[in-house]
C-alpha cells in the first residue's frame, strides 16, 4: 500500500465515528416553543429529549427591543425525556422575541431565537393577517 493510501484509511478510520456520533448529538438537543398565553403572558414550553435534566429559562423582549421581561423563577428544570412550561409575564400585549436557553450537564449550553410570538387579541390578529 502507498503512502496516500495509508493516510487515507488512517484518516477514515479516524473520522469515521464522528459521523456516526454528531447526528446522535444534535437529535438530543433540548427545544423551546413559545405562544401568547392571555392579553400579557408568555408560554415557554422546553423539551428535553436527552436522559440528563435540564436547566433551561427564556427572556422575552418587547419587539425586540432591549426592554425585556423573565419568567418567575428565571429557571425551570426539565426532566429527562420530559417538558416543562414557564410563564413569562409582560405589562403589555404586543408582538415579542423570545431568547432561550437550556443547559444539559456534560453538553453545550443550548441556546436559540424565537419569534414573532403574538401576545394579546390584536397582536395575533396582526400576525394572522400577515400569515406568520
Amino acid at each position: 500500500m502507498n503512502r496516500h493510501a495509508v493516510r487515507a484509511t488512517l484518516a477514515t478510520a479516524i473520522a469515521a465515528p464522528l459521523f456516526f456520533v454528531a447526528p446522535a448529538l444534535s437529535a438530543a438537543a433540548p427545544t423551546a416553543e413559545a405562544k401568547g398565553d392571555g392579553e400579557n403572558t408568555v408560554a415557554v414550553t422546553f423539551t428535553n429529549p436527552s436522559n440528563e435534566p435540564a436547566s433551561c429559562g427564556a427572556l422575552v423582549h418587547f419587539f425586540s427591543t432591549p426592554l425585556s421581561s423573565f419568567g418567575w423563577p428565571p429557571v425551570v428544570l426539565v426532566a429527562p425525556q420530559g417538558t416543562t412550561t414557564q410563564q413569562i409575564p409582560f405589562v403589555s400585549g404586543g408582538i415579542h422575541t423570545v431568547s432561550w436557553w437550556c443547559d444539559v450537564p456534560g453538553e453545550q449550553l443550548h441556546t436559540g431565537q424565537i419569534g414573532p410570538v403574538a401576545v394579546g387579541g390584536a397582536s395575533e390578529s396582526i400576525l394572522g393577517f400577515f400569515g406568520s
